[in-house]
């Protein structure tokens, strides 16, 4: 549990800086005009999925990838890869219920998509279920053309999925 919110501060922490030398630079790993571009989320789902067991934000731009991790079932029905990237954003393994995470923004820059997020854990004297999940949000957006997505997550603890 501490381990994955280590996890998730460390890509936060180091994400941070990369961006804002990717805005001073010009861009991502892409290059471009190096402004943020807000990226719009089409469709959205959470869920918990065993296949994926580690924390971060995932890229998929076709269902080749998707395949090749195992992870076709965590966004149902067919996506339309040649309209739509999927951008995941995984909690990885965590002990009991009452974990969650959740997509708050993207933004590109360059070949970059900045992933931002919120990771809660339980609080002290929340009701949980007592078995391991693997919480996720996957969200479709229009093709961006990127190659890789970045986590920047704000760990909370005890608050609701629906907080805004």
């Amino acid at each position: 549990m501490r381990s994955l919110l280590m996890k998730m501060l460390m890509v936060a922490v180091l994400v941070a800086p990369l961006g804002l030398a990717a805005c001073k630079n010009g861009g991502g790993s892409g290059g471009g005009s190096g402004l943020a571009q807000p990226v719009p989320i089409v469709e959205s789902v959470t869920g918990t999925s065993g296949i994926l067991d580690q924390p971060g934000a995932m890229l998929f731009t076709s269902q080749k990838d998707l395949d090749a991790m195992g992870a076709s079932s965590i966004f149902p029905g067919e996506i339309d890869f040649k309209k739509y990237d999927m951008v995941v954003m995984a909690a990885g393994e965590v002990p009991t219920g009452g974990y969650w995470v959740r997509i708050k923004s993207i933004s590109q820059v360059g070949d970059d998509l900045y992933v931002a997020g919120v990771a809660n854990k339980p609080g002290p004297d929340d009701e949980v279920t007592q078995m391991m999940e693997f919480p996720y949000q996957a969200v479709l957006v229009e093709k961006t053309g990127a190659k890789l997505a970045i986590a920047d997550v704000t760990s909370v603890t005890g608050q609701s999925p629906d907080l805004d």
